[in-house]
């Protein structure tokens, strides 16, 4: 029977693991064209996975005390919007610049773009530059489906009983198939066009992510240690096979689960604690913010037709970048910006003290 844990220290690395796989992909088909990364967008997939279930195993119980919608929203806000905001200021660099370097972008519709997008809503604003729905900063459409996906569960799958859940999660199967077999790829959500298949896509790995809390006691508790789950992870997201959409399903339906049910009982002791902490406390801040500046490196050596041992050396400055940045907002504005939040939640809407899971 699994020990019921306030805090799952492997899934910080894991996080950290999974995020790392979204920067090199962004980096490569940006910047480097020279990595064959045709996995490594599934890591949404375990993100939202990790989500539902830690969401469940951090507030379950709170909701049974009486905390209420517009408080357990509250504090998701706090906790993700100071990189938010962070990330939308390296995106209105990008946006701006279109509209003063290039002129080919109407200031109005440049800052309806911002403003909308900084509130977490898919604009349709700069299509003709660009199809996604999150131009301000591409991979906040999954924060988006995110906040969905936690607006969902508190206003209905905090009810649901647990075979209803499961219910859910075979119907997120369904979609997930369907998507992937129409589309041939799952890699559907950040153009504006397919946003709602994103939301389709995030049925199953949040629900089934909310599933394995609820019947966690009743699953197997093999002890893993988080290096081979690690291991196992960044094979899947880094698979070296041409992408086909059935290993997709297989990745997101049957292994990233499996990792979550395994990574419960996974312990990581002295070296392997601190770096996997370290990944955790970075992975969000290297999320929200890593794409835009590869915008502004990519389209910067592009602009002056740098080539060589120049451009090479400002990729390697702008991994560096990318890397600093993140550690930086880590350890000056993250913590801090997202305590004195949830403070003043707690002062205004009486929130419960939060008991520290693996945040999400």
């Amino acid at each position: 029977m699994t020990v019921e844990k306030k805090y799952f220290s492997a899934m910080d690395g894991l996080r950290g693991v999974a995020a790392l796989a979204v920067v090199a992909l962004h980096l490569n088909v940006l910047l480097l064209n020279c990595l064959d990364l045709q996995y490594a967008h599934l890591s949404v997939d375990f993100f939202l996975l990790l989500s539902g279930f830690v969401i469940s195993h951090s507030y379950d119980s709170k909701f049974a005390a009486g905390l209420g919608v517009v408080r357990f929203m509250s504090v998701r806000v706090a906790r993700l919007y100071p990189m938010i905001i962070a990330g939308s200021m390296f995106g209105s660099i990008v946006i701006l610049a279109r509209v003063i370097l290039y002129k080919d972008l109407a200031v109005a519709a440049a800052f309806v773009a911002i403003l909308m997008n900084f509130c977490m809503v898919p604009t349709a604003q700069i299509l003709s530059l660009r199809s996604w729905g999150f131009p301000l900063n591409s991979p906040f459409w999954s924060l988006s489906v995110e906040f969905i996906a936690n607006f969902a569960y508190c206003m209905a799958f905090r009810y649901l009983p647990t075979v209803a859940v499961a219910a859910v999660a075979l119907l997120g199967v369904g979609t997930s198939v369907w998507a992937a077999s129409v589309h041939h790829t799952l890699d559907v959500g950040p153009s504006y066009a397919e946003f709602g298949l994103g939301v389709a896509r995030a049925v199953y790995p949040f629900s089934m992510g909310v599933l394995i809390r609820r019947v966690g006691s009743r699953l197997p508790a093999p002890q893993f240690g988080l290096l081979p789950l690690a291991l196992v992870l960044a094979g899947a997201l880094f698979l070296p096979v041409a992408r086909d959409w059935r290993i997709e399903l297989a990745l997101t339906i049957i292994v990233f689960p499996a990792i979550i049910v395994m990574s419960r009982n996974a312990e990581a002791d002295g070296v392997l604690a601190q770096v996997s902490r370290w990944l955790g406390k970075l992975s969000f801040p290297l999320y929200a913010t890593h794409y835009p500046i590869i915008v502004i490196f990519a389209q910067g050596i592009r602009a002056m037709h740098l080539g060589g041992v120049l451009a090479q050396s400002l990729e390697v400055l702008c991994i560096a970048t990318v890397i600093c940045i993140a550690v930086t907002l880590a350890k000056w504005v993250e913590e801090p910006a997202v305590a004195a939040l949830r403070q003043g939640m707690d002062r205004v809407f009486a929130v419960p003290r939060m008991d520290k899971a693996a945040p999400s």
